[in-house]
């Protein structure tokens, strides 16, 4: 028996005029459960992890994790500062999580809204004038984006699904860890680290989220469980689930019966005998040859006695020939 956790999944609710924009980005991961519905049924309380408002201002701050898109420059979480048009996109902070790996050449931005972030505050994207997509870590987190990613120039750009994947990820790291399941008995498990991971950045949960006591030496992290049950080690994005069982005591003795046969079958071993045919396949090539110097190999001696016998035979014949053309 092996026990399998549920893969999390993160449930996001967006709320936006026309979801057709932002259906692309967050309801085609397969780890991701979008609901679109309208800005006028928007709920503080509504049972997700990641809440989406699109160019609107909530009568009141959602509870979970929100992504603004667009604020209103009066309701925004972060100071406008300004509002520009064909406004350059310069700068990605790939050093930070939500930047890694994002990348841009010659992208301007048809309407885009400069912040004037605060203290503790991370810039993700830059042009000259300021950050247009900043992030504020705390409970909740929010990330606020000043232009629209299903809009201009950013709709065909790879970045954009990458930027929306990396603040879910940021948001609900959870979701989006790679799973590895593991099948063994209970005592000291040995597990494989990449190199350069830090111990600070490993967790080892049991079944009940309880921390469990760990060594790392040479790439190798190293744990015990004396429990059956399911222990989870989480390093970065990955996330590896060992089930552990303990073996039972055997409480019967299989024997064999008496009836069932034993052995192989003879008839099983003459079919299993090898065969070998180039035997027989010299000897049809030995009568082939043979054939074909009866019909077309003969001696040369044969061959000059034949000849011979036949000039003899025709030798008359000439002479009365040529005589007859003497006399004619």
């Amino acid at each position: 028996m092996v026990e399998l956790p549920p893969q999390a999944s993160s449930r996001v609710a967006v709320y936006s005029e026309e979801p057709q924009l932002l259906r692309p980005l967050f309801a085609a991961n397969p780890q991701v459960e979008a609901v679109f519905e309208t800005p006028d049924k928007f709920d503080p309380a509504v049972k997700a992890d990641v809440v989406v408002l699109d160019r609107f201002t909530p009568h009141s701050t959602p509870r979970t994790a929100s992504i603004w898109i667009q604020p209103p420059a009066a309701g925004s979480p972060v100071p406008v500062r300004a509002t520009r048009t064909g406004l350059r996109l310069d700068q990605w902070h790939p050093e930070t999580t939500l930047g890694a790996g994002l990348r841009t050449r010659d992208v301007t931005l048809e309407s885009a809204e400069v912040f004037a972030p605060a203290a503790g505050d991370i810039a993700v994207a830059e042009s000259a004038e300021g950050p247009v997509i900043v992030a504020r870590a705390g409970e909740p987190k929010q990330v606020v984006i000043g232009f629209h990613p299903g809009r201009g120039s950013m709709k065909y750009e790879l970045a954009t699904p990458l930027l929306v994947a990396n603040i879910l990820r940021w948001m609900t790291p959870g979701a989006f860890r790679r799973w590895e399941f593991q099948a063994g008995t209970v005592g000291t498990v040995n597990v494989a680290v990449e190199k350069g991971t830090r111990p600070e950045e490993i967790r080892v949960l049991d079944e009940n989220n309880r921390s469990l006591p760990f060594t790392v030496e040479e790439n190798n992290l190293r744990f015990f469980s004396g429990a059956p049950g399911t222990v989870r080690v989480q390093m970065g994005d990955r996330e590896t689930v060992y089930s552990l069982t303990l073996p039972d005591v055997g409480t019967d003795v299989w024997r064999v019966p008496a009836s069932v046969h034993k052995g192989v079958p003879r008839a099983a071993l003459a079919e299993a005998a090898p065969r070998d045919l180039w035997p027989w396949l010299a000897l049809l090539g030995g009568l082939g040859l043979l054939a074909d110097w009866l019909l077309y190999g003969r001696s040369r001696a044969f061959r000059l006695r034949a000849s011979r016998a036949i000039a003899s035979q025709w030798k008359p014949q000439w002479k009365r020939v040529t005589q007859w053309r003497k006399a004619s």
